[in-house]
């Protein structure tokens, strides 16, 4: 599964004459207290790739607007653009197993200012002030999914009006919820 892998970095060294190619590096991303480790990062001029490779076959990863990538990729942004030359940045997940590979670039100033967007949102987390915004998503790897409350009330609080018969649009949201519901119970059973 890996050669695919390989055979991806070889393909952008090879159509960036004078790239190096980085690979495990521990970057910090400029956000508080948040770090990232980019499998590969090539660095050519003008551009920076960052590869993700992902060997998982549960959960097919997006790239455009995936917060760690993104994350990951203004981390190699502020390591490597030592002279400020660098316009874009792409990065690029790679899940063979999946049969999934997918390409998001960027403007290297737009990127930037994501970054700055999200900085008071992980200060305001790490002061304790923040809100909670429990969904299937946000929850799907979080260790205390079973037991958090906010959770809860996510999952258990659906406001559908008076009582009555629901409408279709309100058997479609209740029927939308049930995998949710599902594995919540399944982590409030393993907790």
């Amino acid at each position: 599964a890996a050669d695919g892998y390989v055979a991806r970095l070889q393909q952008i060294v090879d159509s960036n004459p004078g790239a190096v190619v980085l690979l495990e590096q521990r970057m910090d991303t400029g956000v508080p207290e948040s770090w990232g480790t980019g499998d590969a990062v090539i660095i050519a001029p003008g551009v920076i790739h960052v590869v993700d490779f992902k060997y998982g076959t549960g959960v097919e990863v997006e790239v455009i607007d995936n917060p760690q990538l993104m994350l990951y990729g203004v981390a190699a942004l502020d390591t490597f653009d030592i002279i400020g030359e660098v316009e874009d940045v792409c990065i690029e997940v790679h899940q063979p197993r999946r049969d999934h590979f997918e390409v998001y670039c960027l403007k290297a100033v737009d990127l930037r200012i994501w970054r700055d967007s999200i900085i008071p949102v992980a200060e305001a987390a790490l002061q304790g002030g923040a809100e909670f915004g429990p969904s299937e998503e946000a929850c799907r790897w979080c260790p205390v999914a079973g037991e958090c409350s906010a959770r809860a009330r996510f999952i258990a609080t659906r406001d559908f009006g008076e009582p009555a018969l629901l409408s279709p649009e309100q058997l479609a949201e209740a029927k939308s919820q049930i995998a949710n519901i599902r594995k919540w119970c399944d982590q409030v059973e393993a907790r």
